[in-house]
């Protein structure tokens, strides 16, 4: 199995006109009558943390914030959470991919979407949506492809996000833009980027068993070789 971006659509054109706008203000609920059940509930625990994330103006720290409250409170619950697909390759490079969602991989799908839930968010389709915040996120259900033991550790402020290793992530790209071929040239992009940032910290000996595991090791030799001629 390969994590991919999921192609655009209506709820990610909502999202990019509110990437402007004021940022929302989270208020602890007043007392009053019944709220209506459609309307989410935020849990005023939750509350100073959502307040951080929205006054986080980058949509690319806002994004990470966002996404190391929730693993955060994931693990408090005994999930494990890993951030993958586009969001993990946007962190490596250091913000050069935005991508429209956050991807999170997790053990239990059910009391992550009830955590999305109390915080705002709202499922449309296959993923759920905070319009407050402005950030759509799509639950995943692991085990997390590749290695566990290779997962690194991103920190940011008081939070941190657990990212697959970059010669996973390497392979994902390449594994989406050879079978999937929906944004084939965006995927060789983002994976030539991790190639050229660690290329020097890479284990090619991982990295090359992992490209014929999953047999893409002809276009990793091509990402190699278009690297040299550089």
């Amino acid at each position: 199995m390969s994590y991919r971006e999921r192609p655009k659509r209506p709820i990610y054109q909502r999202i990019a006109k509110k990437r402007n706008a004021k940022a929302p203000h989270f208020a602890v609920p007043r007392r009053g009558p019944t709220t209506p059940s459609h309307r989410p509930s935020r849990t005023p625990q939750y509350l100073p943390a959502l307040e951080r994330v929205s006054r986080e103006r980058s949509e690319f720290r806002r994004k990470i914030l966002l996404a190391g409250y929730v693993s955060r409170w994931l693990r408090e619950d005994g999930i494990d959470a890993f951030v993958v697909g586009g969001q993990a390759v946007d962190i490596y490079t250091g913000g050069q991919f935005a991508t429209a969602d956050i991807d999170i991989v997790v053990s239990d799908t059910g009391k992550a979407t009830n955590l999305l839930r109390s915080l705002g968010f709202t499922p449309e389709g296959r993923v759920w949506l905070n319009e407050r915040l402005g950030i759509v996120v799509d639950v995943l259900s692991g085990p997390l492809t590749g290695s566990v033991e290779r997962v690194r550790v991103f920190r940011v402020g008081d939070v941190q996000i657990r990212l697959p290793a970059v010669e996973d992530l390497i392979v994902e790209r390449l594994v989406s833009a050879k079978y999937w071929k929906g944004a084939a040239q965006n995927d060789l992009e983002k994976a030539s980027a991790l190639l050229t940032i660690f290329k020097d910290k890479l284990d090619d000996e991982y990295l090359g068993r992992r490209a014929e595991e999953q047999r893409v090791e002809d276009y990793l030799e091509k990402l190699r070789n278009t690297e040299v001629q550089k």
